[in-house]
């Protein structure tokens, strides 16, 4: 999936590199059973420290945050969609309105989508 959409721009001015690296190596680290749950916390903004960790990065990190993702699982480091997986026909269509968006239309729109995911970071706390 990630080959089909245009890839997010790591060398954009409000992208801070080294921060995503940075969480996407702790994630890295972590078993493919618990990076899968690392995800699932980020979309539903359960409070735990990576999930704060990634609340507290501009939306354009956060966005290629999400894009290191699926270069780790197209190499194997984070948990791959199986194999098998069909995407169900309502998601095909809208991939395929996706795909035919104009780079700076998908980028706003990915954009849009990563940027509430996450905990909020905890006032006062050091991250």
């Amino acid at each position: 999936m990630g080959k089909s959409i245009t890839p997010a721009a790591p060398g954009a001015s409000t992208v801070s590199p080294e921060i995503a690296e940075g969480l996407f190596n702790q994630v890295k680290e972590l078993s493919h059973e618990e990076q899968l749950q690392v995800q699932r916390d980020l979309i539903n903004k359960v409070d735990t420290l990576i999930s704060r960790e990634y609340g507290s990065l501009g939306d354009t990190t956060k966005l290629l945050f999400w894009y290191r993702l699926s270069q780790g699982m197209d190499d194997g480091t984070i948990i791959p969609v199986p194999s098998d997986y069909q995407l169900p026909s309502e998601c095909q269509e809208l991939f395929g309105r996706i795909q035919g968006l104009e780079f700076e239309q998908q980028i706003t729109l990915f954009r849009d989508y990563v940027s509430p995911m996450g905990a909020e970071p905890k006032a006062g706390a050091e991250i």
